[in-house]
């Protein structure tokens, strides 16, 4: 007979939730605390691993937006108001949040504006176009309804004569929300809304009487979030084209609140005992609890997973059990994965618009960028930028997102008689060059535009290992 062990396996001392130390794979970074604040909250992160959230001054909540360069920053306040938090944020920087029932937005050009007035909402994200999705009379059970904002067309309430949230907006203008009748705890429940085929619900499972309730979309309108069979009775759903919704499942599956790119999802798994943990999720390896997998005796206790990257970046809820206070942690990934992300559209002097795509970039690697759609015969000039990106609107809807402060030309191209083009460009192999953010994007000269080129979309992209 085979003799078992009376050693306790890793998977029972996490179910356990005390933590049982693997093999490392995150190191912490402790977003600090402003001068005179408290607790740390962080909210959402974008893919340079820059956060928002907001901190305790005293009684009153500020919202602030870090970056590595500059830590925290306070955003202030609104006029008249005490207190602000911060809810959103895109890859150009832009915040969004509320300052007492007030919507702003900031930037580093224009710093805190309010937006929306006289209406009541919330917003809960933007994307790079400046779109927002949010909630109308947020604190009105009610009456809140989910709405999509728009520069150029304005407010738009998403499902009339329903109420509900709109959590999330992709690069593409897709949202993922969820609508009910104002009376009544059942109805449609979690949606997706896209500009081409407007709300659509998702399909529902059987036992979760009252609903699912999204909290995050990826690029590829995948999403995820609460299921709720009743009062305290909740689970984690994940929603794709390909496979429908299901449930999270496992006894650490938890809540999930974000996904990235990959389909690899973050969360909360909630106890009902002892303290929360932060859990991340694979399809490979199933959820897994985020203290077993940062240095042992880190002097924190990560409750919560707020946003995961495509970098693998991972912004922590945690307990600071030194300092007594709640602080915002980021996890970052000891081997970091590659990151590039869709930026813009283009613009064109003819009927169709060049599309620029690529690679996700690896130290040591090639790096291949290919255009199609683009006018034939036609010398183009492919550019590159380092940092986050900028928005430089040259004409109508033609935005260069260059950094103009450091834009090199990195190399030319001729595209074929079918509007083809494609070059690769060795990437160096130094490690210490992981984690470093670029833009790309590729101007066509000679065209009839107004301004004497098209351009292409832009790439974000982050070097991996």
């Amino acid at each position: 007979m085979r003799a078992r062990s009376l050693l306790p396996t890793c998977l029972q001392i996490t179910l356990l939730s005390i933590p049982c130390y693997a093999q490392v794979e995150y190191s912490i970074v402790d977003l600090g605390v402003p001068p005179g604040g408290g607790s740390v909250i962080g909210t959402s992160m974008n893919e340079f691993g820059d956060v928002v959230g907001w901190y305790m001054l005293g009684s009153a909540p500020h919202a602030f937006h870090y970056t590595d360069q500059q830590g925290i920053v306070d955003l202030g306040v609104l006029a008249g108001e005490t207190g602000s938090h911060a809810f959103g944020l895109n890859d150009l920087g832009d915040v969004v949040g509320q300052s007492g029932t007030r919507s702003f937005s900031w930037s580093q050009s224009t710093g805190m504006v309010e937006i929306l007035a006289p209406a009541w909402t919330r917003p809960n994200a933007i994307n790079t176009s400046g779109q927002i999705a949010g909630t109308l009379n947020p604190d009105a059970l009610f009456t809140r309804a989910p709405y999509l904002f728009d520069p150029n067309t304005g407010l738009t309430p998403l499902t009339p004569g329903l109420t509900g949230r709109a959590a999330d907006i992709n690069e593409h203008g897709q949202i993922a929300g969820h609508a009910r009748p104002n009376v009544g705890f059942s109805g449609p429940g979690a949606f997706r809304y896209s500009p081409v085929t407007g709300v659509v619900a998702l399909p529902q499972l059987a036992g979760f009487g009252l609903g699912a309730f999204p909290t995050a979309i990826n690029e590829r309108g995948d999403i995820v979030g609460l299921l709720r069979a009743g009062v305290g009775s909740d689970a984690g759903f994940v929603y794709t084209d390909a496979g429908g919704i299901a449930q999270l499942t496992g006894p650490t599956a938890g809540v999930p609140s974000d996904i990235n790119d990959h389909g690899v999802i973050v969360g909360s798994y909630y106890l009902s005992s002892g303290p929360d943990n932060a859990v991340i999720y694979t399809q490979t390896l199933g959820a897994r609890n985020l203290n077993a997998l940062v240095p042992p005796g880190s002097g924190y206790d990560l409750l919560g997973a707020k946003s995961i990257n495509n970098s693998g970046q991972i912004l922590i809820y945690a307990y600071d059990m030194t300092g007594f206070a709640f602080r915002a942690l980021r996890l970052d990934p000891i081997t970091r994965s590659s990151a590039t992300r869709r930026i813009g559209t283009g613009c064109s002097s003819g009927l169709s618009v060049p599309e620029l795509t690529t690679n996700a970039p690896v130290v040591g690697s090639l790096l291949t960028f290919d255009v199609s759609n683009a006018p034939s015969l036609t010398v183009g000039l492919l550019g590159i930028s380092f940092g986050v990106p900028s928005s430089n609107l040259l004409s109508g809807s033609c935005t260069a997102f260059w950094n103009t402060s450091n834009l090199l030309p990195v190399a030319g191209l001729t595209t074929s008689a079918t509007g083809h083009a494609s070059l690769s460009v060795p990437l160096p192999a130094g490690q210490a060059l992981v984690g470093w953010p670029f833009v790309s994007q590729v101007a066509l000269t000679g065209t009839p535009s107004p301004l004497g080129f098209d351009l292409t979309n832009a790439h974000m992209l982050i070097l991996g290992n």
